[in-house]
């Protein structure tokens, strides 16, 4: 996996969050607009990540079970 890429197109999302409440919060329709337009655009970037994340947390159960050791009673 490219987690370096990975967590750029997720910073960038979480950036666009961000301003996009900022704006909603101070009232400025037209960036909230424009911030919307960018995030849909960046959609599917943010759906890949949530499959790696998931990915991810299932690769460290897995891991944390095998390192598990039985209970000794």
């Amino acid at each position: 996996m490219n987690w370096d890429g990975d967590k750029g197109k997720l910073a960038t999302v979480i950036d666009l969050v961000a301003r996009e409440r900022e704006c909603r919060v101070h009232g400025d329709p037209t960036q909230v607009d424009e911030r919307t337009h960018t995030l849909r655009k960046e959609d599917i970037g943010l759906q890949h990540l949530c499959k790696l994340t998931k990915d991810a947390r299932t690769d460290l159960k897995n891991t944390l079970q095998d390192r598990t050791l039985p209970n000794p009673r």
